[in-house]
């Protein structure tokens, strides 16, 4: 697939142009009039504690409302648009965490994330407790939880069940390298369980809220009904039941008359449909037929400005966007091809310098981003430092001459030919105008770079079985434990998309899992930090806040923190627009 604005920005981006233009003109069309240029904030410097607001997005047009009975929804049944399922499936298991959403309104964590704050506060479990050594977790579980269909009260019995299937041996988790890592579950009594890991962990808590992906599943339902069972439907103990789904078009649920933690949602029924093409979600939600979706930002702006919709962003800072050169596996050598022109850090560094970042962040996202220069950190997480951001320009920044000059250096003065992965994920709806805009970016330095199509999973499997020697991906990872993204994308032993293993890397992070101690866990992700830096691991650009377009006369507001496993989360929390007019 080659968008048409893309098929432009190839034609005239070494022209000189500007990128903007490209975007100004519409696809099967002449330019229209120049219109006045969009409000668009300055890129924020660190996360904060809260989103852009007002500036985030142009000023909308007002829309015409239908008048609706104060206090009540307008419709009864909320649709959400999404790009992709990633794994379409019922069962836990059987995909990475990004498939958290299909199961999100059923099921529930022993641990939820404050929206507001990004911490975690208590949902099955009421409280608990890290024992000294980092090396158990005790958990009080609230009591009368039911699991819906008559399938019993909620115990210790599915916590330990419920990490059973989490470790199991064809467990597609991203994090399954820490769920293996809980050596047993003792369950003191039906309301008090302790997990004893075989490392200290004391971001544990990351796993088993919804960043993680550690579902809460019943024992007496896999009992009665086996895997057929869990094939067949989804049942939890959150405040939606499972309605059923079509594969490739949707998943729907409706809502349970009580529930023992939400005691109110304003949306009878709930559907989520798979529409992967940004001019279909847009024009659904302009028709009315979905009301929330993700769309690229030059779109969300139109929509804002010229269809009366509204973004709801989140919280705190959602993805970081980067570009992985796959094949980088230098602790395995029977995985490490020789040939594969990524092994050169001259390469590496070049690809950098190639990408105008600038204005690939103005034209792609509106200037909505932020420059993030390694992957998994942030400014206010451990193991930041400032120096990194002091250095980008000069080893990462744009230069086309340097940046022909290391490949010549390397021993590619032509280039070389490679392929990258177009697919798309939760919160990303830029993924595939990104990487086509790389394959430009790229050309002057003679690399030929063949895009394909391919299903995410297809694409993680192959990660994960470290087969992508030559092949480009995007990679989004979500603000989250710097500790998980390391584990997640670096650790040998990991089970994530592995984009780059060497044994100083692997030797740091066994020692990170023999710490406890703040001060110490943070010089040492401070250490591992920097030779990723200086590694060149990958071509790091950005990271940003999640951005939902949504229906004003739908819905009125949305507290998500951004950090939830398919990104943006908390379903439950989406409110309706109960006034005649649009909830702005």
């Amino acid at each position: 697939m080659v968008r048409c604005w893309y098929k432009k920005f190839q034609a005239v981006v070494f022209t000189g142009l500007s990128l903007a233009l490209l975007l100004a003109v519409a696809c099967g069309g002449a330019a229209p009039a120049t219109p006045a240029a969009p409000a668009a904030p300055a890129a924020a410097k660190a996360p904060a504690a809260a989103a852009p607001a007002a500036t985030t997005v142009p000023t909308p047009v007002p829309a015409p409302a239908k008048a609706a009975a104060p206090g009540k929804a307008k419709v009864n049944k909320l649709i959400m648009g999404l790009t992709t399922a990633g794994w379409e499936t019922n069962l836990v298991w059987a995909g990475s965490v990004d498939h958290h959403a299909q199961h999100e309104l059923v099921m529930e964590s022993l641990v939820d994330i404050d929206p507001q704050t990004n911490g975690y506060i208590p949902e099955l479990a009421y409280k608990w407790e890290m024992s000294p050594n980092g090396k158990a977790w005790t958990f009080w579980l609230n009591k009368g939880v039911q699991f819906h269909d008559n399938w019993g009260e909620f115990t210790a019995k599915d916590v330990a069940w419920s990490v059973e299937t989490q470790k199991r041996p064809d467990s597609l988790m991203a994090y399954v390298t820490s769920f293996r890592d809980i050596d047993n579950v003792e369950a003191i009594n039906d309301y008090q369980v302790v997990l004893h890991l075989k490392n200290a962990d004391p971001d544990f808590l990351f796993y088993i809220a919804p960043s993680g992906g550690m579902l809460m599943q019943s024992k007496a339902f896999w009992d009665a009904k086996g895997l057929d069972g869990y094939l067949d439907k989804i049942v939890g103990t959150g405040p939606y039941r499972y309605k059923g789904r079509e594969l490739g078009r949707y998943i729907a649920f409706e809502r349970l008359p009580t529930h023992w933690r939400v005691k109110h949602t304003d949306w009878p029924e709930f559907e989520i449909r798979w529409m992967p093409e940004d001019s279909t979600r847009l024009a659904a939600l302009i028709t009315k037929e979905i009301h929330i979706t993700e769309l690229p930002r030059p779109l969300t702006d139109d929509a804002v400005r010229t269809k009366g919709m509204k973004v709801i962003t989140s919280i705190f800072p959602g993805n970081q966007i980067l570009i992985q050169m796959g094949g980088l596996y230098f602790n395995t050598p029977d995985k490490l091809d020789p040939q594969n022109p990524f092994t050169n850090i001259k390469v590496r560094q070049a690809l950098n310098k190639a990408v105008n970042k600038k204005e690939l962040g103005k034209t792609l996202f509106s200037d909505r981003v932020t420059i993030s220069p390694v992957l998994g950190y942030y400014p206010n997480l451990p193991g930041w430092n400032p120096a990194w951001l002091e250095k980008y320009d000069k080893l990462y920044g744009y230069d086309l001459a340097g940046a022909k000059k290391l490949m010549a250096e390397a021993g590619y003065p032509s280039g070389f030919k490679t392929k990258g992965f177009l697919t798309v994920t939760y919160g990303f709806p830029e993924a595939l105008d990104l990487l086509q805009s790389i394959q430009v970016y790229w050309k002057p330095l003679g690399v030929d770079m063949e895009l394909e199509e391919i299903e995410r999973p297809r694409m993680i499997k192959q990660a994960r079985a470290r087969d992508l020697s030559n092949r480009v991906i995007t990679v989004s990872p979500s603000y989250k434990t710097v500790s998980s993204q390391i584990g997640l994308f670096n650790y040998t032993k990991g089970n994530g998309t592995r984009v780059f293993e060497d044994d100083w890397i692997d030797g740091k992070y066994k020692e990170l899992q023999l710490l406890v101690d703040s001060a110490s866990r943070d010089k040492l992700l401070r250490q591992i930090g920097d030779y990723k830096f200086e590694q060149f691991e990958n071509v790091p650009l950005f990271f940003y806040f999640i951005e939902m377009v949504v229906n004003p006369e739908i819905v009125d507001k949305w507290p998500f923190p951004g950090s939830d496993g398919a990104n943006h989360g908390h379903y439950d929390l989406i409110t309706a627009c109960t006034t005649p007019t649009p909830c702005r």
